[in-house]
């Protein structure tokens, strides 16, 4: 899930108040001390950015800003119940922060909570956020509540906005899947290794829709691809070595192949880039 997008917006809005204040010789600024932050961010010292956005609180304890990029930081850490609190208290003090209610949006899906994450996500469209990420990640919180026709307009939405959105082809590729469409959601596995070769996830579910299809050459094809870029993928090995099972014609394998489709939705939720 990309949330560099957001630190930049907001280093871009506030390097021209900076230019102001450090013109005016108040280099001991919430503002300044925003920057700072949000230029520690950017180069992952996420301890010394909450340094500095804490300052810039002590200064202005009013500076929705500060509790933004403060949050940021701390998504950054994993720690997304505090960053939470960040987000609410820069809602609070600007209730049109769209960015806020993106990313606090961000915090609710690491958290599982994929209602509010869609409830946030919502808000930031309605407060015109048109950005790719904001259907991506809308689209895998609907993807998630088994909402899966919404979620593939969500994807929609989103190549539409960045044709090179590989996450957003990949996951159209999972939900499309999930509703058996799996022509389909081979076609977007296509464009997500065209974008991104070493993507080994998406191999192996192109894998898994092939073998669907009973096409279990191809299907074996792509997981060995999958193992030889990532050496860890145990699903890879797994899916392989069943589908050799399946060629091999073992007595009764077929009847358990068909149960198996059964868990590979399960599977398409676990990783959503």
């Amino acid at each position: 899930m990309t949330r560099i997008n957001s630190i930049l917006i907001m280093v871009v809005i506030l390097v021209g108040f900076c230019i102001l204040t450090a013109a005016a010789n108040n280099n001991d600024s919430a503002v300044v001390w925003t920057f700072k932050g949000l230029s520690s961010t950017i180069l992952e010292d996420y301890e010394e950015a909450i340094d500095c956005f804490n300052k810039a609180i002590e200064l202005d304890p009013n500076y929705e800003d500060a509790y933004h990029g403060r949050g940021l930081a701390y998504s950054a850490l994993n720690q997304p119940e505090k960053a939470i609190e960040d987000y609410n208290k820069a809602i609070e003090l600007d209730p049109n922060y769209k960015l806020a209610y993106y990313d606090r949006g961000n915090a609710y899906y690491d958290l599982k909570q994929y209602e509010k994450a869609v409830e946030d996500y919502n808000k930031a469209i309605e407060l015109d956020l048109n950005d790719t990420d904001v259907y991506t990640n809308r689209g895998a919180s609907y993807a998630h509540l088994n909402q899966y026709k919404k979620a593939i307009e969500d994807y929609n939405k989103a190549v539409e906005l960045d044709p090179n959105n590989e996450v957003a082809y990949y996951n159209r590729g999972n939900a499309y899947c999930a509703l058996k469409q799996y022509e389909r959601g081979i076609e977007d596995y296509n464009r997500a290794i065209e974008l991104n070769p070493n993507n080994a996830n998406a191999y192996n579910n192109r894998g898994l829709a092939y073998s669907h299809l009973k096409q279990y050459e191809r299907a074996i094809e792509d997981y060995n691809k999958a193992i030889e870029i990532d050496p860890n993928l145990t699903e890879a090995y797994e899916n392989r070595n069943f589908t050799r099972n399946v060629l091999s014609k073992t007595p009764g394998f077929e009847a358990i192949f068909a149960i198996a489709g059964l868990l590979v939705v399960a599977y398409l939720l676990r990783r959503r880039s």
